[in-house]
C-alpha cells in the first residue's frame, strides 16, 4: 500500500475498512478476517493492523470478542455515523486562511464552559476562504502548558502543531451539530446575506484515557456544507 504525505499506513486502512462498512461489504455482527489475513491483504505487519483496527474500535464500528474475533457493530449499537471534516466537507475547496484572533483564554469569570476553569487556554479564530468569499469560521479552545510563555511562542507554528495533534487517531473527537444564526461579528466576518442561517458542529477532543483537552466551534453558511450522515 502506498502511503501519500498526509495520512500514515494505518490510517488508510482503518479508512478502506470504514468504507467496506458503511457500503454493506461487511454486514452487521459479520466477523472480519484475521489480523493475519488483513496483514496479507494490505501488505502490513501486524502492528500497522492493529493500529488500523483500534481506530475504528474507538469509532465503535467494530468490536472484539476475546478468543474469538473482531466483529461489525450491530445496527442497534450505532445507528448513524455524521463524517464531518472542515474541508472535505465544502462544496468548494479551500483556497486561502488568515489568523483573525489569537490569545490566552478569558478568565474564570467569563468562561462559558467550567472545564476551562482555573486553566489556561488558547483561543484561537481562524477565517477560511474560497478564492475571494469566506466559506468557514473556526474557534479553537485549547488547554496549554501553565509553564508555557504565551507572548514568546510562533502562533503559526503553535496552530500547525496542533492542528496535526488534534487530527490524530490518538485523540478522540466528540461532534455535535446544531443550526443557529450565529454571533453578529460571525456573520459579518463571513460576509453572509441576512437570509442565510449557519451550521455550527462542535466538536470536542478527549485523551484516550477521557481527559479534556479542547474543543472547537466551527461555522459555516448552510449553502457552502455538505454532510456525510450515513444510515446503517
Amino acid at each position: 500500500m502506498t502511503v501519500n504525505n498526509h495520512f500514515t499506513a494505518y490510517e488508510l486502512i482503518a479508512s478502506d475498512i470504514r468504507e467496506k462498512i458503511e457500503e454493506n461489504i461487511f454486514k452487521p455482527e459479520q466477523r472480519l478476517p484475521s489480523v493475519l489475513e488483513l496483514c496479507s491483504e494490505y501488505n502490513a505487519s501486524d502492528s500497522t493492523i492493529r493500529k488500523s483496527l483500534d481506530i475504528l474500535k474507538k469509532e465503535g464500528y467494530i468490536y472484539s470478542k476475546k478468543r474469538v474475533g473482531v466483529f461489525v457493530s450491530s445496527i442497534e449499537e450505532k445507528r448513524f455515523i455524521l463524517k464531518f471534516n472542515e474541508f472535505s466537507n465544502l462544496k468548494e475547496p479551500v483556497t486561502d486562511s488568515n489568523l483573525v484572533i489569537f490569545k490566552k483564554g478569558p478568565d474564570n469569570k467569563e468562561v462559558r464552559d467550567p472545564r476551562f476553569y482555573h486553566k489556561k487556554y488558547i483561543e484561537c479564530h481562524r477565517i477560511y476562504r474560497a478564492g475571494a468569499f469566506p466559506v468557514l469560521y473556526k474557534v479553537d479552545y485549547i488547554l496549554y502548558n501553565a509553564h508555557m510563555c504565551l507572548e514568546s511562542i510562533n502562533a503559526e507554528k503553535w496552530i500547525g502543531e496542533m492542528d496535526l495533534v488534534m487530527d490524530s487517531p490518538a485523540i478522540y473527537k466528540q461532534l455535535a451539530l446544531r443550526i443557529e444564526m450565529g454571533e453578529e461579528k460571525i456573520r459579518q466576518a463571513m460576509i453572509l446575506a441576512e437570509e442565510s442561517i449557519l451550521y455550527k458542529i462542535r466538536r470536542e477532543y478527549y485523551t484516550e484515557k477521557k481527559s479534556f483537552v479542547g474543543l472547537s466551534e466551527i461555522y459555516v453558511a448552510n449553502h457552502d456544507l455538505k454532510l456525510q450522515i450515513h444510515e446503517k
